[in-house]
């Protein structure tokens, strides 16, 4: 029997010492295999989209969120710059960002993206970029994680708009309040109030509120309530009238109804309220006539 040096000696690997060598590493390489699957089943269990891509922006990986929101395979993905739907200055813009981190190694992140769904749907993700390294320290990957923030900017954006809404009504209502109940003075001692449109309580409220003001600041002695805008007078403008009339008169003035169309006097004889302590007249210039007397 020969002896082959190549085989046997010392210093000289056996095929005994080869073939171990090389079931440790077919076992290195399976565990490896099993890391990777594991890793990668982990990712298709994220929420978020995520993408991989080498040094020249295409990509090499995409999670199953990533292509179930662009409807396709990862075969279909593999290798491609972006999504074929994607809009041209979009995707320049995705190779300028994979590119500064590929070279930087700075994150990158972009708070808001609109992208389009598979189905024509938009949605704005908030997406960050960063750089994978191997164990030397080397860039060889770039990855992006992105998570859809579609419906809280949309919460927001409501939000905005009810607050900009609910501005605009308080601005409207001060403007409607300083205007549906102006207080005009025709002399040192006399006040006209011209309301028009319909009364409720809450105006009437104002109406009153108004009128001891101007009474107190002024020291009017005469009040004129002008109806003639009023469209529909009941019980309850009736009675704001008589309240209006009491306050006023304990600050020592007077108030005089004027504009009392034959419809509303009609409808304020049926329902029996008694003006009887307010004085009225039938018209504006009649009710100035009568303060100016008073005078």
């Amino acid at each position: 029997m020969s002896n082959d040096s190549s085989l046997q000696g010392d210093g000289v690997p056996t095929v005994a010492m080869l073939l171990n060598r090389i079931a440790e590493i077919e076992a290195q390489h399976a565990a490896l295999q099993i890391d990777v699957a594991m890793y990668l089943q982990a990712l298709d269990a994220v929420s978020d989209l995520v993408l991989c891509k080498g040094p020249n922006s295409h990509i090499v990986y995409a999670n199953k969120a990533f292509r179930t929101f662009y409807g396709m395979t990862q075969e279909q993905i593999q290798g491609l710059i972006d999504a074929p739907f994607a809009e041209p200055d979009d995707t320049q813009q995705y190779i300028r960002d994979d590119t500064e981190v590929f070279t930087t190694g700075q994150m990158l992140t972009i708070p808001k993206e609109p992208v389009t769904r598979y189905d024509g749907e938009l949605h704005v993700f908030h997406t960050v970029k960063s750089a994978l390294r191997d164990t030397s320290g080397t860039i060889v990957r770039t990855i992006g994680v992105s998570w859809d923030i579609t419906e809280r900017d949309q919460a927001i954006d409501a939000i905005h708009q009810a607050l900009d809404r609910e501005e605009i009504i308080r601005s409207q209502a001060a403007v409607l309040e300083e205007i549906s109940t102006p207080l005009i003075p025709i002399s040192d001692d006399v006040l006209i109030m011209p309301l028009v449109g319909s009364l409720d309580s809450l105006r009437a409220q104002k109406v009153l509120e108004s009128l001891l003001m101007g009474v107190a600041d002024t020291r009017a002695h005469v009040v004129i309530l002008d109806i003639t805008g009023v469209s529909v007078v009941d019980t309850q403008v009736a009675n704001a009238f008589i309240q209006a009339a009491q306050a006023v008169s304990l600050l020592g003035a007077q108030v005089v109804i004027t504009g009392i169309r034959p419809e509303v006097a009609q409808t304020i004889v049926g329902l029996g309220v008694d003006l009887s302590g307010i004085i009225t007249r039938g018209t504006l210039r009649d009710g100035i006539a009568y303060a100016l007397t008073r005078r």
